[in-house]
C-alpha cells in the first residue's frame, strides 16, 4: 500500500517557501548577532592590551605623565637627588649610589641591571662613552592616583628630566626622561625606571616580543658588567668642573 502525500509525517513533508525563507533570515540573525558579539568582545580586549602596553612605570600615559605639576623637593629626597644629578652628569663616585638598596633593579631601554654592582656598571661606563653631560631641566613631578602614597619614607619619587650628551665639544643627543623611583620602608630606592620620552619600557608582561626584549636587555647589562668595573672612574679635571 502506497501512502499518498498527505499520509506522510509533517517533519518529512517539504516545506513551503515562506517557512525556509522565515529560517533562513533568523539564521542570518543569529550569525550577524553572534559576529558582533564576537567584533565587541575583540576590541574591547584589543583596547585593554593596548592601554596595558602604553603605561608607562607610573601606571599613566606618556601623554598623560608629561602633564603632571612639578612640586618641592621633600627631605627625605635629598640624597636621591643629589645622587641622580651626580650620575646623569657622568660624574659617578662611590657616594653616587647610597641611595640604592644592594637588590635594587634599574630598567631603560638599553638594559636591565640587577643586583647594585651591575647598576654601578651601566653608570660608571657613561664617562668612558660621553665626555661630559648636563642637565638642562629637573622636576620633581607629583605622584598621581596610580601610585601609592604611604605615609613614610616607602614612597615614588618621580621626576622630568632633559640631559644633553657631549663627545668633546660636540652635542650628541638630548634625552627627555621620566625617572620612577620606587622605595623601600628603609628610603632606600628599590626599582629605578627610565624611560624615554615617558615611553613605556618592555619587558616579559608585554608578551613573547617583551620577554625577547627582556632577556636582551639583561644580556646587554651582564656583558657590561664585565667590561665596565663597579668601581667609580677616575675623572678627568675637566670632567670634575
Amino acid at each position: 500500500m502506497t501512502a499518498s502525500p498527505g499520509d506522510e509525517p509533517i517533519e518529512n513533508q517539504p516545506r513551503r517557501q515562506g517557512e525556509q525563507d522565515s529560517d533562513a533570515t533568523q539564521g542570518s540573525i543569529n550569525i550577524n548577532l553572534e559576529l558582533e558579539k564576537f567584533l565587541i568582545w575583540r576590541n574591547f580586549i584589543n583596547t585593554a592590551i593596548m592601554k596595558a602596553q602604553v603605561l608607562n612605570a607610573t601606571g599613566l600615559s606618556a601623554e598623560e605623565s608629561r602633564k603632571l605639576k612639578p612640586r618641592e623637593e621633600r627631605p627625605d629626597e635629598k640624597t636621591i637627588i643629589r645622587c641622580l644629578k651626580e650620575l646623569y652628569t657622568c660624574k659617578p663616585s662611590e657616594n653616587s649610589y647610597e641611595m640604592y638598596s644592594e637588590d635594587a633593579t634599574f630598567h631603560d631601554p638599553i638594559a636591565i641591571a640587577t643586583p647594585l654592582p651591575q647598576i654601578k656598571s651601566q653608570f660608571n661606563g657613561m664617562p668612558k662613552i660621553f665626555s661630559s653631560s648636563t642637565i638642562d631641566k629637573f622636576e620633581i613631578l607629583e605622584s598621581p592616583a596610580t601610585l601609592p602614597t604611604p605615609p613614610g619614607p616607602d614612597q615614588f619619587t618621580i621626576i622630568n628630566q632633559d640631559v644633553t650628551y657631549y663627545r668633546g665639544e660636540s652635542k650628541l643627543i638630548t634625552l627627555n626622561s621620566l625617572l620612577t623611583l620606587q622605595r623601600d620602608q628603609n628610603g632606600k630606592v628599590v626599582r629605578h625606571t627610565e624611560e624615554w620620552s615617558h615611553n613605556k619600557v618592555t619587558d616579559k608582561s608585554d608578551g613573547f616580543l617583551g620577554q625577547l626584549n627582556e632577556w636582551r636587555k639583561k644580556l646587554t647589562a651582564g656583558v657590561i658588567g664585565k667590561i665596565v668595573s663597579d668601581e667609580p672612574p677616575k675623572l678627568s679635571q675637566k670632567q670634575n668642573d
